[in-house]
């Protein structure tokens, strides 16, 4: 739970061993990469579905270092680093999930606070460092999981795959002949 107030107050299945890695596939593109290692995270939170609900994510799903290293991938795929490149990743995993379950994980550690000089306000930036931002996209899986299915169809506001492109069509179809 501090973890989450933390992270609140803020300003804003990897492969088994010896399988191919998925950065060797050229033919896979960056969104076909992204919803791979989506989809392994997402897997993973609904093996936690049992008897109508979600049990221990935090603990088995976001708390676990294959799940951290695919939140990882999923930002590097989205950077602008190019794939082919890649090195084998800068973070620690097991240390990263091993002080998530103990709660040792510390928001404010993992921040670096930008403020502007004098003058009456002071203005602050906080930005994540990548540790915060691969726990912040674990996070943002899990959740998707659980709360998309409550989501109504029509809404579009801050949504993967929606926005006010989809908004517009879905309005177009459903009022056949506007007269605006």
């Amino acid at each position: 739970m501090p973890l989450a107030k933390s992270l609140a107050s803020l300003v804003v299945e990897s492969s088994p061993p010896g399988d191919v890695k998925d950065t060797d596939r050229p033919e896979m593109g960056r969104v076909g990469m992204k919803r791979l290692f989506e989809m392994r995270v997402k897997k993973r939170v609904k093996q936690q579905y049992m008897n109508g609900r979600f049990s221990d994510l935090f603990m088995k799903v976001v708390a676990d270092p294959k799940t951290l290293m695919d939140a990882y991938n999923c930002i590097r795929v989205c950077s602008n680093i190019d794939v082919a490149t890649w090195e084998d990743s800068v973070i620690c995993f097991e240390s990263l999930a091993e002080d998530l379950a103990n709660g040792r994980f510390d928001v404010e550690a993992n921040t670096c606070t930008v403020s502007t000089r004098g003058g009456t306000t002071k203005e602050v930036l906080v930005l994540p460092n990548l540790k915060l931002k691969v726990v912040q996209e674990a996070l943002r899986i899990v959740l998707e999981v659980v709360y998309k299915p409550h989501f109504s169809k029509i809404s579009h506001g801050g949504r993967s795959g929606r926005g006010h492109l989809s908004a517009f069509k879905y309005i177009c179809k459903e009022i056949p002949d506007p007269d605006w």
